[in-house]
């Protein structure tokens, strides 16, 4: 999901405070990665990846870690995953449109 901003885009720091000051308990989140990114964790299951980008956040519902997207991967190849998966994809949307909520109202929205 692509947010494209009206106020300037904060720094990655500023951005994790805002949504540790958000989301205090419910979410965890961090620097991630070499670029511009964000991670917001729910569970070892489901996270959401923040990417700043030029005048737009691009928000995507990803597992938090490698380990656990290699897991979700073989209990896809497995057959598995169906009732194991569709439940956090539907948590991950709507963990993702709350932040994009609260992106919007804070930076707003063009």
């Amino acid at each position: 999901m692509r947010i494209p901003v009206l106020k300037p885009i904060p720094t990655r720091n500023e951005l994790v405070d805002l949504l540790n000051r958000e989301f205090t308990g419910r979410f965890t989140s961090k620097l991630f990665g070499l670029n511009n990114s964000v991670m917001v964790r729910k569970s070892p299951w489901t996270g959401v990846q923040i990417t700043e980008g030029n005048a737009a956040f691009d928000l995507q519902v990803t597992t938090p870690t490698i380990g656990m997207g290699y897991m979700l991967a073989i209990l896809e190849m497995t057959g598995l995953a169906f009732a194991f998966v569709m439940p956090l994809r539907s948590e991950g949307q709507e963990m993702e449109r709350e932040i994009a909520d609260l992106l919007k109202k804070e930076y707003g929205t063009l």
